[in-house]
């Protein structure tokens, strides 16, 4: 008949069953996580950011929306102006494009929040200036 010591085989088991522990909790904890990283990118955030309407404060004189003094970005990609101008938004390479008149026209800024991201700067190709206030 097989002897054996019951501490010996209680610290077999130790070593047995911590690593086993933390195996099985650092595969929940992999598994769990997985999806928080899904889907995200650089865009995504200032997307959500866009949404919402956004008012004139300044503006260079040659700013390519001079009489645009309100734009309401939907979180469906498109957007809305007091001017009657209307159409589609999406972020490319750091740019915001707005693709207006049934697609005819297309115009691209580049811009920055603020660091509270209740202000927006909206350069376009000309280098010329607006800032905006998130209402």
């Amino acid at each position: 008949m097989f002897k054996y010591n019951k501490s010996v085989l209680k610290n077999e088991m130790k070593k047995i069953v911590m690593p086993l522990t933390f195996g099985a909790v650092f595969i929940v904890l992999s598994i769990g996580f997985s999806g928080c990283l899904e889907g995200i990118n650089e865009d995504t955030n200032d997307i959500e950011r866009f949404i919402g309407t956004w008012t004139l404060d300044a503006a260079d004189t040659w700013y390519e929306l001079t009489y645009v003094s309100e734009i309401t970005f939907s979180n469906v990609n498109s957007f809305t102006t007091d001017a009657e101008i209307s159409g589609d938004y999406m972020l490319e390479n750091e740019k915001l494009i707005l693709t207006y008149d049934n697609g005819q026209q297309e115009i691209s800024f580049s811009y920055r929040f603020s660091t509270d991201y209740t202000k927006l700067n909206l350069i376009d190709p000309n280098k010329n200036a607006a800032s905006y206030t998130k209402k």
